[in-house]
Order: structure tokens, then sequence, then C-alpha cells
């Protein structure tokens, strides 16, 4: 279902016209010595999910699940600086979340006003800095691999055996019963489907996302 509510990200198109954004996912490789380089530039930071922890003072916070915000939203205000982001009109309604409409594809929706779903949040936080404006894209965090623990034996699928035994973020997992990372396979295809006009660059270590290039975060802010 596509929202009808297209408010919120049309005021904000362009905002930030020309600069560098850069999204912070919560993979296994993000730490808080790659946010603050980040905060000595001047460059845009979206933090996604519980990487607001990390960066109180990022510009923006991202996330896409509904029953996320209402776990954190009460932390979020007492102690994140930056706006709340979300697709999902249940935050938006319930917490007051601001509303960047998705619809359900993938690739990058240039369309005013609306990002693509992607099956997830660092697929959308790239789409939602692409309507901000932005000339060049970083991404911090985009593992789309686990942190596997020295005990770890995939069994022929890739899975770990045994279950839950390696990091799936840099925080851990989420709450038992909520999806964790379950679905990074999809996330790899996910990201190749976005074909962009403005350089998306992967400034993640050791990242299984071949979708683009590949460099340093001190490279990239260069």
């Amino acid at each position: 279902m596509v929202s009808k509510r297209r408010g919120d990200l049309v005021r904000y198109m362009d905002r930030w016209q020309g600069q560098t954004i850069v999204c912070a996912a919560s993979g296994p490789s993000l730490t808080v010595e790659q946010l603050e380089k980040v905060k000595q530039t001047s460059a845009r930071l979206i933090v996604i999910n519980d990487t607001y922890k990390l960066a109180p003072w990022a510009d923006v916070l991202y996330a896409s699940d509904a029953r996320w915000w209402s776990h954190h939203i009460e932390n979020v205000r007492q102690n994140f600086e930056g706006e709340f982001w979300t697709m999902q009109e249940d935050a938006w309604q319930h917490h007051g979340v601001m509303l960047a409409p998705a619809k359900y594809e993938n690739g990058l929706n240039t369309d005013p006003g609306w990002i693509n779903h992607g099956t997830h949040s660092g697929f959308q936080a790239i789409n939602l800095a692409y309507q901000f404006g932005a000339a060049k894209i970083l991404l911090l965090g985009y593992d789309c691999k686990y942190k596997h623990h020295p005990d770890c034996r995939p069994d022929q699928d890739g899975k770990c055996r045994p279950p839950d035994i390696c990091q799936r973020h840099w925080f851990g997992s989420h709450p038992k019963g909520w999806g964790d990372a379950n679905h990074i396979a999809r996330w790899v295809q996910s990201y190749r489907t976005i074909n962009c006009d403005r350089p998306i660059i992967n400034c993640s270590p050791d990242s299984a996302v071949d979708a683009f290039p590949k460099m340093t975060l001190d490279e990239a802010l260069a």
C-alpha cells in the first residue's frame, strides 16, 4: 500500500543540494571513530536504527520498522538531537516521526517526494539521501555479513551453527522475536538494483555489498 501523505519529504526535497551525505547503518564494522571522522567534516549524517546511540548529534535518524519506533521512541526523544524519519505511517501517526512515503519496489526512486522500499532501512536511507539532494553518498556499517565467532561452523547454506552465535550488528542483536539481519543475501541483491547518477561509495570495511565502488572513509571524505 502506497502512502497518500507526501508532505514531509516534499518540503525537504534537495535540502542538502550538492553536499556529501553519509548513511551509517548498524553492521558489525561500524565504530565511533568512523562517525567522529564524519563529525569533523561538513558532511551530513543519516544514522539508521540503533546507530543513533553512537552519534546522537547526527542530522537525521531513519528507521522503517514501526515496532522499532515504539520500543525506542522515548530514549530517542531524550537523547537524539536531529530529526526522526520513517516510511511507516504508524510511526508518524503515533510518535510524530516525519514521513518519507515508500513504494514497495527496488531501484532508486527519483520521483519527488518518494523513496523505494528495497526490503530494509539501509536501502531506504540511501534513497532518502538522494531525495535530500546529495552530490555524493557514503556508506558506513553496510556490511551485509556477520562478524563470525571463532566457534561458528556455517552449514552448506551459510547459516551459523550454533545459531545466533555470531555478531549481527555493532550492538549485538535486536530483541528476541524481531527481524535480526536474517536476510542479508536479499539485501545484497537489492542494492544491485540501484542505478544512481551520483556517486555512491561503500566505505564499510569487509562489506559483502558489491553494488558500489569501495573506498576508505578517509579517501571518500577527501
